[in-house]
């Protein structure tokens, strides 16, 4: 792609040649970051000798890996334009069968050896994100795998980078008025010994024991922040000899730019928060309308990620030491904050002008702090009308479901109250120096600046991103102006 006045840029990106004729582990791929991740690296990476797709069979069909790819990954909205301006890429891309949960990730003895003697870099994105998760499920998931990818990582001949995909809010349990740093944080108990804990006691005994588990390790809001955390740890002491780096996004939303802007394909967190309030059902919830929410579009965590990865390969650390810079936070609230009202104002104004065809009742929100109002208003606003929406279903012979969804509804904000009463800083000094290292070349395919985003055309293209990839309603549109980057 040529750019006036300056000729071929793809050939001074140096974050987009390190790629060339390496080969790249993902895990994840499944989830919405994953395939974000693996449709940047084919279409704008294209001499990528393999992308080796780590993908758990499908046992409810008994469909093998291969095929999963191709029927359940590829033909995602997500690889739209990659189908479109470079079909070809997808051949690159090789299913290997396994589970993040089992040693070696479960991969056969072939598959193994091919990794060990053929990869470059590894982007760890697989986890269980199910704030809720079974604490005994969320270590299997958040906290074994890390143990099996360092064994992994370290058995790899020709390692580059290895890229973990954390979080800000291993953080979570932070209170405080500063900006909180890029550093490891610590567990009170010794998480080798929690851990074992775990792994004895059965499901049952560690259900009736969560609630004093996460308070005594250090007052978590769930399992998924504290197995996060554990995570990082854990690379942190048994990778020491690594070339990782942590990447920690705050909160993931749709994409801004890429691969389309408004693309999305996941209900987890605020999007389903405002698809309620779009269709009528959600008027009112816990929260605080004057607190910062840390929003970061797919697409800059995707950026984030490659550039992270050419800044270890190449030792861009220089007079720091190779080593020091191990977390990198990628999000909004330290640069560019916004808050909760601007937001809740700006996305059902969308609404109002191009309604769903799927809305139930009149557009209105409003936060309160007060559990007394909450009830009060979620009795009057929500509970009763979901009744009387399913009596008269009923009488109409129709399907009375108002209110199982809006007891979904419900449960899903008790999830979220904890982050919707609460605000963080995170610090992003290690995000710009990555930046600050990167050539012009590179910012134009791999831009992560979070001071770029302007959030109320963000918020116009995330309402319209939802009605086109979640409830299909309506055209795709492009911006012209800043096409995606081929």
């Amino acid at each position: 792609m040529k750019e006036k006045g300056r000729g071929d840029v793809s050939h001074g990106s140096r974050v987009r040649s390190q790629f060339s004729g390496s080969s790249v582990l993902i895990t994840g791929c499944s989830g919405f970051l994953g395939k974000a991740l693996l449709e940047k690296i084919l279409r704008c990476c294209p001499e990528v000798e393999t992308v080796y797709v780590l993908l758990r069979s499908n046992t409810k069909n008994g469909s093998a890996a291969q095929r999963r790819l191709q029927e359940e990954i590829f033909p995602s909205s997500c690889f739209n334009q990659l189908r479109r301006v470079r079909p070809e890429s997808l051949s690159k891309c090789r299913a290997v069968q396994g589970d993040v949960c089992l040693p070696r990730f479960g991969m056969s003895e072939e598959d193994f050896m091919l990794v060990k003697e053929h990869v470059n870099y590894v982007f760890h994105c697989a986890a269980t994100i199910n704030f809720n998760e079974h604490l005994k499920t969320a270590f299997k998931i958040n906290v074994d795998s890390m143990i099996h990818l360092v064994d992994i990582c370290k058995s790899i001949k020709k390692l580059e980078a290895l890229i973990h995909v954390s979080t800000a809010y291993v953080n979570a349990p932070v209170r405080a008025n500063h900006v909180i740093p890029e550093e490891f944080r610590s567990v009170p108990a010794d998480y080798w010994q929690l851990k074992s804990r775990v792994d004895k006691m059965s499901r049952e005994e560690v259900s009736a024991m969560t609630e004093e588990i996460l308070e005594s390790s250090g007052h978590w809001p769930n399992s998924y922040c504290l197995t996060k955390c554990i995570g990082e740890l854990v690379l942190r002491d048994l990778g020491e000899s690594l070339p990782y780096l942590i990447v920690r996004p705050t909160i993931v939303t749709c994409a801004y730019k890429e691969p389309e802007p408004g693309w999305i394909d996941t209900l987890v967190g605020p999007t389903g928060l405002v698809l309620a309030v779009a269709a009528g059902v959600l008027h009112v919830a816990p929260g605080r309308d004057d607190f910062v929410v840390d929003f970061i579009p797919v697409d800059f965590v995707v950026n984030c990620m490659l550039s992270c990865a050419w800044f270890v390969s190449s030792g861009k650390e220089g007079s720091l030491g190779r080593s020091s810079l191990k977390i990198v936070n990628i999000g909004s609230s330290g640069r560019n904050p916004i808050p909760w009202k601007f937001m809740l104002e700006a996305m059902p104004g969308y609404y109002h002008r191009h309604p769903t065809d799927k809305s139930r009742g009149p557009i209105f929100f409003r936060w309160t702090r007060s559990s007394t109002v909450y009830r009060l208003l979620d009795l009057l606003l929500h509970q009763l009308p979901a009744v009387a929406h399913d009596v008269v279903s009923r009488l109409k012979g129709g399907k009375a479901d108002a209110a199982r969804t809006m007891k979904k509804i419900k449960d899903a904000l008790g999830v979220l109250k904890y982050f919707t009463m609460n605000e963080w800083f995170f610090e992003s000094e290690n995000m710009y120096t990555v930046l600050k290292a990167m050539s012009w070349e590179d910012m134009y395919f791999f831009d992560f600046d979070v001071r770029s985003i302007i959030w109320d055309v963000y918020f116009t293209i995330w309402s319209h991103g939802m009605k086109v990839f979640l409830l299909k309603e309506g055209p795709v549109y492009y911006d012209t102006s800043k096409r995606s980057r081929l």
